[in-house]
């Protein structure tokens, strides 16, 4: 089935070193989904919560948003699976400026991976003519 070809050969992994210790963990490159996933469990939390989305709460929205693609995207290097059990022991886990290294780390891998995309595509526009999709 050829979602699953895509899939196969999409993920983007790379170990990296948690701030501030020895320990190894992963991090990967999410799909669309995993940041929608991300978006949405941010908006439920805060209506759940009973915030609302303003000028006011934007940052608080935004760095919420955050954590929750930084839960998504670490995985611990043993089982594949999240490094913390859940995303309110995952906030308990990280100081502000742990966060702010581990996002510096997730785009700078993001980029590294579009890079790559991107050198892949040039490499092939000689079999598509240059077409390229401009949406």
């Amino acid at each position: 089935m050829l979602p699953e070809k895509f899939k196969a050969g999409k993920r983007n992994t790379k170990t990296i070193k948690f701030p501030g210790t020895d320990q190894d963990i992963i991090i990967t490159v999410l799909s669309e989904a995993e940041l929608q996933d991300a978006a949405l469990a941010t908006e439920k939390l805060f209506k759940f919560s009973g915030i609302e989305i303003n000028p006011r709460t934007l940052d608080i929205y935004e760095s919420e948003k955050t954590t929750q693609i930084l839960y998504r995207a670490l995985r611990d290097p043993e089982d594949s699976g999240p490094i913390a059990s859940n995303i309110k022991e995952f906030r308990s886990l990280l100081t502000t400026d742990e966060k702010d290294i581990l996002v510096e780390e997730y785009l700078s891998f993001k980029i590294e991976c579009s890079l790559n995309i991107d050198t892949t595509s040039k490499k092939e526009s000689h079999i598509t003519g240059g077409f390229k999709n401009d949406e």
